[in-house]
């Protein structure tokens, strides 16, 4: 089968990658950076990218984001739903619990729509009870973020 290069759009797979992908092709990425340390004692922020469709609103993205999270984590406990900055661009934050292998693991997930159809969500996770230890951490992280134009 001979694809026709027009259909192709060059598209940043991260690392200094690049990859001819195509152009009718949705955007699904997810970066993770740990402390190195698994189970209770760990910490993460990962980042998720996903294209939706670009007339889907930022609420209901969440909302569809709370509803599969619900169903898939157990013990899955809403512990507040906030308005927010993410690098100065509007954003929606849940925060809650969810219980594995007997401890509370505390996530954030703080979504921000940074160009029609393309949402970045940034997930900070660690225990309940190591939850101090990168509290400062995790607020620097997002306070921080920013976007720059694509192609850049």
């Amino acid at each position: 089968m001979k694809t026709d290069e027009k259909e192709f759009e060059e598209m940043s797979a991260g690392e200094g990658m690049f990859l001819p992908i195509p152009k009718t092709w949705g955007k699904k990425a997810l970066v993770a950076f740990t402390n190195g340390v698994e189970g209770e004692e760990g910490a993460s922020v990962v980042v998720r990218v996903e294209s939706i469709d670009a007339r889907t609103k930022l609420t209901r993205f969440v909302d569809g984001l709370m509803i599969e999270l619900a169903r898939t984590l157990p013990g899955f406990s809403l512990i507040e739903r906030r308005d927010s900055k993410l690098g100065g661009q509007p954003a929606l934050e849940i925060e809650f619990t969810w219980t594995a292998q007997g401890t509370v693991y505390r996530q954030t997930h703080t979504s921000v729509m940074y160009s029609p159809g393309q949402v970045a969500c940034v997930i900070t996770s660690a225990s309940q009870r190591h939850l101090p230890e990168f509290k400062e951490t995790f607020e620097a992280v997002l306070r921080g973020a920013r976007f720059t134009p694509a192609g850049k």
